[in-house]
């Protein structure tokens, strides 16, 4: 019943690796709740980008009636300001078990250009407790 719907849970978002991104120096900005009273922003270091990113995001306090959206932006760093090179989207729309993975498609800057479809492989988690991490980052 209710009490189910009320629970309150911890995202554990990994953003795992760019497919077919232009190779360029990036970081993430991810955004959950975007335009809303709840937005939240978080900044990755710098990607490397020959190897996975695993940039991880926890978000607590999400519940059946508070599902996120989530933006995740992929910056070029190279310049004085960062350049927006493309994003992904996310809508959680309900609370699962378990690890869910996903590739998500990027819908690219028109100034930049991919070979093959540009993705973004992410895996996500939503918690009751601490013990139920699935170490994200570790998933292939």
């Amino acid at each position: 019943g209710d009490a189910v719907c009320a629970r309150k849970y911890l995202l554990r978002c990994c953003i795992k690796h760019g497919i077919n991104i232009p190779g360029r120096p990036c970081f993430l900005e991810v955004i959950f709740n975007k335009g809303s009273r709840v937005e939240q922003r978080v900044e990755s270091r710098e990607m490397p980008q020959d190897s996975p990113w695993n940039f991880l995001v926890e978000v607590p306090g999400v519940s059946l009636y508070n599902l996120p959206s989530i933006e995740v932006k992929i910056m070029e760093s190279s310049h004085l300001v960062p350049v927006h090179m493309g994003s992904a989207f996310l809508q959680i729309d309900d609370i699962l078990e378990g690890v869910i993975q996903l590739e998500l498609p990027v819908q690219l800057t028109p100034i930049f250009r991919a070979t093959g479809s540009p993705m973004i492989s992410v895996a996500y988690q939503l918690c009751l407790h601490n013990s139920d991490f699935v170490e994200l980052t570790e998933l292939s």
